[in-house]
């Protein structure tokens, strides 16, 4: 319907996949377009993972990420992923902003023995909004996982994290890095896993400390998860 409170509305999306993989690698790529036209209400942004407020007009999300896995199956793994997102938003309403975000992550595995691995990793992340704050986050750690028994396997990692915003003129307007620490447990089960971990960032606003504990459960059809 076609009314004042319920305003006719198209979002046509198209999602293209592919994947090729042998016994040592699998490089994959994934792109993804939306567009949505609507009066005010919602709009879920698949970058935010959250419904946001939109005026007249429409807005696009094209998303395009590709990954790929080396060495898999032997002595040392590689994996890199890359992800871009540009949303755009085209109307007259002065709250929408255009922004684009680009991601990257990486993460090199080592194999010590057969019941120990060692890895390190780092991320990288810069959201830039167009007449807004544009916000850069990048972390880089090392950690280890040792597998104590066939069902029970504790992972600890340290990494380094710094945090950057940045006003329209490209001045940095804020800033804080800090170190984190983080102790996991699993215990797999034939019925589920359990799971256990505490993590400890160190800032100059302070320290913050988190423990987090889960239970999943095999069920015949299907799974379920607490935590």
């Amino acid at each position: 319907a076609d009314t004042e409170d319920n305003p006719d509305f198209e979002d046509p999306s198209v999602r293209l996949a592919y994947s090729k993989e042998n016994r040592a690698a699998i490089l994959s790529l994934i792109s993804t377009y939306r567009e949505r036209d609507v009066g005010d209400g919602f709009f879920f942004d698949e970058e935010l993972d959250q419904n946001v407020a939109t005026g007249s007009g429409t807005r696009t999300i094209l998303t395009f990420a590709p990954s790929l896995v080396l060495g898999r199956g032997g002595p040392v793994t590689t994996t890199l992923r890359y992800r871009f997102v540009s949303d755009e938003f085209s109307g007259a309403d002065p709250r929408e902003n255009d922004a684009t975000t680009q991601s990257f992550q990486g993460r090199m595995a080592f194999r010590l023995s057969p019941v120990m691995n060692a890895f390190v990793f780092a991320r990288y992340n810069e959201r830039d909004i167009e007449d807004g704050n544009d916000r850069i986050t990048s972390s880089i750690g090392v950690g280890a996982n040792y597998t104590i028994n066939p069902v029970t396997r504790v992972t600890a990692s340290v990494e380094y994290d710094d945090n950057e915003t940045k006003n329209d003129d490209g001045e940095t307007i804020n800033s804080n890095d800090g170190i984190g620490f983080s102790v996991g447990l699993t215990n797999q089960r034939v019925t589920g896993a359990y799971r256990l971990n505490t993590s400890v960032n160190e800032t100059i606003n302070g320290t913050r400390f988190n423990l987090r504990g889960g239970r999943s459960f095999q069920i015949r059809d299907g799974n379920f998860d607490l935590s």
